[in-house]
C-alpha cells in the first residue's frame, strides 16, 4: 500500500510536469494529487520531513494556480475577482 501511494505519487508528479511544459495549469493540480499521496505515504511512514515538504508545495501549487487564473483574466481584459 505505501509503495503505492508513492508511485502513484511518482507519476503524477511527472504527468504535472509535463502538463506544465505544455503550458497548461493542470500541472498545478497533478502536483497537488501527487502532494496528498504523498502526505499519506509520510502519515504510514512517519516521515515528517516528506510530510512538511509535501504541504509547502501544496501550498505552493494553490499560489501558482491563483496567479495563473489572475493572469489569465488580465490576458482577457477581466477584473480580478
Amino acid at each position: 500500500m505505501i509503495n503505492i501511494l508513492g508511485w502513484a505519487g511518482n507519476c503524477l508528479f511527472i504527468i504535472g510536469a509535463y502538463a506544465f511544459t505544455r503550458k497548461s495549469i493542470f500541472g498545478f493540480y497533478f502536483n497537488i494529487i501527487a502532494n496528498l499521496l504523498y502526505v499519506c505515504q509520510s502519515l504510514f511512514l512517519n516521515n515528517s520531513p516528506l510530510f512538511w515538504l509535501s504541504l509547502i508545495l501544496m501550498s505552493i501549487n494553490c499560489i501558482g494556480i491563483r496567479k495563473w487564473k489572475q493572469k489569465y483574466y488580465i490576458i482577457l481584459g477581466y477584473k480580478n475577482v
